[in-house]
């Protein structure tokens, strides 16, 4: 299975500094349908994707526990409930 991102890297020259678009590819072994991915290969396709913590990425983000539709509904949640009433 091939994996694609496509990320921004800056890169540091003689003339400042440059953003280019690049798109990183990972192949990661499928081993069927129920089988999980070792914890290393996991890891490695985080950092080679720009998905760890060092890139903004949490764990929770990454593997869905935060949901941001419940985080927008706690935070709005007054101004809704007043919505609602009209």
């Amino acid at each position: 299975m091939i994996i694609s991102r496509e990320i921004t890297e800056v890169r540091n020259g003689f003339f400042g500094s440059r953003e280019r678009r690049v798109e990183r590819k990972y192949a990661l072994p499928y081993g069927g349908d129920g089988r999980q991915i070792a914890r290393n290969r996991l890891k490695e396709l985080r950092r080679e994707l720009h998905l760890s913590e060092e890139f903004g990425i949490d764990s929770a983000t990454f593997y869905g526990n935060g949901d941001p539709i419940d985080s927008f509904i706690s935070q709005y949640r007054k101004t809704l409930s007043r919505l609602a009433k009209v």
